[in-house]
């Protein structure tokens, strides 16, 4: 039987696959995933409890849809690049590769890593 954990953050809700990727990767190092989507205005998580998924909180102002950010174009994934255990934002935009280091209950504003690798480098999504 299905339970939902989580009335929002999907379609009834304004979220479309085609704008609006979402993970599970667990942020806050307590070893649940967590729900992490790239909104149209930042970086949306709710946290796993156990039982659900809490309300979603902005934990990036950022790297969303109406940053300019599209899926067709700039793809964003969770990794821990610091090594510090938990995961953060790595993003390929146009110029380079923007990584947001995750502090435990946000992430930080993300910087420019890399130059190239980027859209106008010609890497494409679909190549």
């Amino acid at each position: 039987t299905e339970t939902e954990w989580l009335g929002r953050l999907g379609y009834n809700s304004g979220w479309r696959v085609d704008k609006h990727p979402r993970f599970l990767s667990d942020v806050n190092g307590d070893g649940k995933p967590d729900i992490v989507g790239f909104g149209d205005d930042g970086v949306m998580v709710a946290l796993n409890n156990g039982d659900s998924f809490d309300t979603e909180t902005e934990w990036l102002g950022d790297l969303g849809y109406n940053s300019g950010w599209m899926v067709e174009k700039h793809p964003r994934f969770l990794s821990d690049v610091n090594g510090d255990g938990l995961p953060d934002v790595v993003g390929f935009g146009n110029a380079g590769v923007f990584v947001a280091l995750n502090n435990g209950d946000s992430f930080d504003t993300g910087i420019q890593w890399l130059f190239g690798l980027g859209y106008m480098s010609g890497w494409r999504v679909d190549k």
